[in-house]
């Protein structure tokens, strides 16, 4: 979030040397006393030669270079960039998930709108699957964005992308949220619980890829959701050769234990993402959900062909509006009577109730067994022009 910040003083002056001492205990350093009581010393545990000399008021003389100088020497030990030194010393308690779309149209760092939003309501999903999978194990979550899961996401940050590729870093908080109750040294925190499980699962789904032993992967892990395959398939980048890579950077002044997991980017590429939709599709069969659907919509695109009567019929592309918030994509197949109530409402800007078997797919998803295709009467609809959540 830093990484090209200048090291100005109104940004140095925001870090407290108890922001320095939870760093360094963290990474491996040591404060020894001063006899004036004047300078925080710190001193590797691999490297008894070599010191790091803060002042601990700012109203020392030297001050603010030394604070400086200390930066530097954390980023040089470690081998990154001083930039994320500063991003864990500024930020609250967070795990850094980085999603990276890598391919020939992201070298410049930039991608077409629709795959970026595409990509950041996809991570905002799979949080929260992962999330609600923790607090409920099951196959399929009906309603992801609970109390609890908006609490979390509220404390994630986001950070401008990177070049190169496109990539979207993002700060999961470690912290104890309010509604967690007391928790003993080392005990993981919901936040904690999320990055750990969802990198655990993506390399789950990356392996079962390879292997196609689906049945293994659903009967061993139960917080692997369909709503989680749905949120990785919509941030699957556009383009034969493009990937989707997913990293993580553990926070590591938290009590509890640093996950072994995300040491190195779970690379998944184009050939993973059918595997992952066969993983969606089969743990909504297991929650037997009603094959016939009352959806929401508006029409989007009207694709429709003359008949041998002289009479339009065929595909109309409908965005449907969940419970959830989310917006799908589908194509539809319509008989010519229910062709003119979908030109009706394309041409008004209307509301359409569909009745029928929606089936989920990678990004264009399908309406079967269309039963119902209708405009929806004013009394139907909610305040300000919103669908109602349930209709009769």
């Amino acid at each position: 979030m830093f990484s090209n910040a200048s090291m100005s003083i109104s940004l140095l002056e925001k870090i407290t040397i108890d922001d320095i001492n939870r760093y360094a205990q963290a990474t491996g350093w040591t404060q020894i006393a001063d006899p004036l009581d004047e300078l925080a010393i710190l001193r590797r545990d691999d490297n008894a030669n070599f010191e790091i000399v803060l002042a601990k008021n700012s109203d020392y003389t030297d001050y603010f270079d030394l604070l400086k100088s200390a930066l530097f020497q954390f980023a040089h030990f470690e081998h990154r960039p001083v930039g994320e030194i500063l991003d864990d010393l500024l930020l609250p308690l967070s795990d850094l998930l980085t999603f990276s779309l890598i391919g020939d149209s992201t070298e410049s760092g930039t991608i077409p709108l629709n795959d970026g939003l595409d990509l950041i309501d996809g991570i905002k999903r799979a949080l929260a699957a992962t999330a609600c999978s923790i607090l409920k194990p099951q196959r399929y979550h009906p309603r992801l964005f609970r109390n609890e899961v908006e609490q979390f996401l509220s404390n994630c940050r986001i950070s401008p992308p990177q070049n190169g590729s496109f990539v979207a870093p993002i700060y999961c908080s470690v912290e104890r949220l309010p509604f967690e109750e007391w928790h003993s040294p080392g005990e993981e925190t919901f936040g904690r619980k999320i990055t750990r499980t969802l990198i655990e699962n993506v390399h789950l789904l990356a392996e079962i890829s390879l292997h196609e032993d689906l049945e293994a992967i659903l009967t061993v892990n139960e917080t692997i959701s369909s709503n989680l395959c749905d949120a990785l398939l919509k941030m699957q980048p556009e383009g034969k050769r493009s990937s989707l890579a997913i990293a993580a950077r553990w926070e590591k002044s938290t009590s509890s234990k640093t996950p072994s997991v995300g040491g190195k980017p779970l690379l998944l590429r184009k050939d993973v993402f059918p595997i992952i939709e066969q993983v969606s599709l089969s743990l909504r069969k297991q929650k037997h959900l009603p094959k016939n659907e009352v959806l929401v919509a508006k029409v989007a695109e009207l694709k429709g062909q003359t008949n041998s009567d002289g009479k339009m019929e065929g595909d109309v592309i409908i965005h449907i509006f969940t419970d959830e918030d989310e917006v799908l994509k589908a194509k539809v197949n319509l008989t010519p009577a229910n062709y003119i109530s979908a030109c009706d409402a394309h041409r008004d800007s209307d509301f359409v109730m569909v009745v029928g078997e929606l089936h989920r797919h990678t990004r264009l998803h399908e309406i079967k067994d269309c039963r119902v295709f209708e405009i929806l009467r004013p009394n139907q609809l909610g305040h300000g022009d919103e669908p109602l959540k349930e209709m009769d």
